[in-house]
């Protein structure tokens, strides 16, 4: 049986108080009955009976607004604030060598979510710790071309993870590893 944190304040929150008070026990349910990213597999029909209400999908989308986003079909819905609220970090903030952290950052890219918060909570104003400053990466780049064209080969920078296949270098681009999710490698030149 999972344990949550529970949110208190929501009470005081302008959007919960306006809405009735079989919908704050749906969005209760929806909060304990969510996966740890905040995913939901929608079955109005179980929440309906469990709660003691009858929910229809067009209305309970509408009462909750922003609140939850809904992806694969209808078939799932995501609480965004969900995340923050339990690991007391925004998404881009998760930290890929913590186990649970790793697994919500696994799932939500499964799910095509991870970029889809990160954009919305417009991540890219302040970076995760150990990521290179913009001004850097453009000093990079320039050295690169500069490199590439006085060579005649060209350079692209990427990353590396030993973690894998007793420890053969595995090549990657973007903020973490896509097979263990975690940023632990230097940049490293690479002749294509």
């Amino acid at each position: 049986m999972a344990k949550r944190f529970t949110d208190t304040d929501k009470w005081k929150k302008e959007w919960f108080v306006e809405i009735r008070g079989r919908d704050k026990l749906l969005w209760q349910y929806l909060c304990d009955n969510c996966d740890h990213a905040g995913i939901w597999d929608v079955n109005l029909v179980l929440a309906s009976r469990l709660c003691g209400f009858k929910y229809v999908r067009e209305d309970v989308k509408q009462i909750f607004g922003k609140q939850i986003k809904e992806f694969d079909n209808g078939k799932r819905w995501w609480i965004p604030s969900f995340i923050k609220f339990q690991y007391d970090c925004a998404v881009e903030r998760l930290n890929p060598k913590n186990i649970v952290h790793r697994s919500v950052l696994r799932t939500l890219v499964r799910y095509d979510l991870y970029s889809l918060s990160v954009e919305q909570q417009g991540a890219f104003k302040e970076l995760p710790r150990g990521f290179e400053a913009p001004k850097d990466k453009d000093k990079d780049k320039e050295k690169d071309k500069e490199k590439a064209v006085s060579t005649g080969v060209i350079v692209k920078k990427k990353k590396v993870c030993t973690l894998h296949d007793n420890g053969k270098p595995f090549y990657y681009e973007g903020q973490f590893c896509p097979r263990c999710f975690t940023p632990i490698g230097e940049p490293q030149n690479v002749d294509f």
